[in-house]
């Protein structure tokens, strides 16, 4: 019995000499955890421009059926003439589940735009009225679209890249 409380002693002090010893060696040389430098990703704004040849607004041609866009299946290909200036090819990746049965989402990736992918939702608010929210963007790129609903039509308007996402 004696010994047991002499190992547990032992192991008690080993204990706070190894914790105390670890504490002291972190803190050496430091005054305070200011003197630490944190790695933080900077905005990059010199990437190159993925949309520099359409303009800051594409209206949304509405003949556009948004409705039948968020329902296709995974594999397919597809041919999105936004407008007669911004055409989108692409192949859809991902499709939502049906978990949330009021939004239904795809993630197309574009086989012309080098890393440009495009991803759209259908929301069903509380009104059963239905809304639609996208982007089409890049993570090589500094510029993206985000599709805005104004004045009850849909346009992409163009944005820096860190005003969508931020490092």
């Amino acid at each position: 019995m004696k010994n047991q409380y002499l190992s547990m002693l032992c192991l008690c002090i080993a204990t706070f000499y190894t914790v105390n010893t670890s504490a002291q060696v972190v803190s050496q040389g430091q005054k305070d955890f200011s003197d630490k430098a944190v790695p933080i990703n900077e905005p990059d704004y010199s990437k190159p421009k993925l949309f520099k040849d359409q303009a800051d607004r594409i209206t949304i041609n509405p003949s556009l059926d948004f409705k039948s866009i968020v329902r296709l299946k995974v594999g397919q290909s597809i041919n999105l003439p936004f407008s007669s200036n911004f055409i989108f090819n692409g192949t859809i990746v991902s499709v939502s589940d049906d978990m949330d049965p009021n939004v239904k989402s795809i993630v197309v990736k574009s086989l012309s735009r080098q890393g440009a992918v495009l991803t759209m939702s259908e929301i069903t608010n509380e009104d059963k009225s239905i809304s639609y929210v996208g982007r089409v963007i890049s993570q090589l790129h500094g510029d993206a679209f985000e599709l805005v609903k104004e004045e009850g039509k849909y346009s992409f308007k163009k944005k820096s890249f860190y005003d969508i996402v931020t490092e």
